[in-house]
């Protein structure tokens, strides 16, 4: 299927079913991708996992305002009961369904080394696309004075089709590599970490363009307003 193709992309998720196990059969739910779905996927490639039929979003402290929103997703969606919990002084958001698990490591990657952008993004119309890279900025992206932002990651595969996706839409965003000390502190101990970080650079042109999206105006209505974008 080409990139831009007409009509929304048809995929499915297995459910993990008491009556899928009592026959000894997958039962399957189909779903077509839309804008939730893929701001969704955009959240969990920046701060998501899942470990055997947990799927998590680790959200910062200053993520709460995006929390309603995702949970009405993974509600609506995926008809699974949300928790919500404080670690740390984070917020972990988490959801018990073995076949979205299943689905976002073979889309998404597993592991923070091996992220990567869904291949089925660019299959996808511009704005369920920027709706994904809507996700993947409120997750990882750190606002800048001029209004870019910036995003880091330690995937080289995720950082490159990044690039690809934002070339897709029209725009371009930079890609740097960056050598760290494999070696860091975290709460006085020491400890092991990749020694190279790729840092994607998103423009003011990006994210004008991003507000400039109709999904965002429905949101702003249904959530409120995206305060570390409207701050540029």
């Amino acid at each position: 299927r080409r990139y831009g193709a007409e009509g929304p992309v048809p995929f499915t998720v297995k459910t993990n079913s008491a009556r899928g196990a009592l026959y000894k059969r997958d039962v399957s739910r189909e779903y077509l991708m839309d804008e939730n779905i893929a701001y969704f996927l955009g959240w969990y490639v920046a701060e998501g996992s899942s470990h055997h039929n947990a799927v998590t979003l680790d959200m910062g402290k200053n993520d709460v305002e995006y929390i309603p929103k995702l949970r009405s997703i993974l509600l609506n969606y995926f008809d699974r009961k949300v928790s919500l919990k404080e670690v740390g002084g984070a917020r972990r958001l988490s959801v018990s369904h073995a076949g979205l698990a299943n689905l976002l490591r073979e889309w998404c990657g597993e592991g923070e080394l091996h992220k990567k952008v869904p291949a089925v993004m660019f299959d996808c119309e511009k704005p369920v696309v920027w709706a994904f890279m809507a996700g993947y900025i409120y997750g990882d992206g750190h606002l800048q004075k001029r209004g870019s932002f910036i995003a880091s990651t330690v995937s080289r595969q995720l950082a490159v089709l990044l690039q690809l996706l934002a070339a897709k839409l029209g725009q371009f965003v930079r890609v740097g590599r960056h050598n760290m000390n494999p070696h860091g502190i975290i709460q006085g101990r020491i400890i092991r970490r990749q020694s190279v970080r790729y840092v994607i650079g998103f423009p003011r042109s990006f994210t004008d363009a991003l507000l400039r999206q109709d999904f965002i105006k429905r949101w702003k209505r249904l959530y409120g307003t995206d305060e570390r974008l409207e701050q540029r």
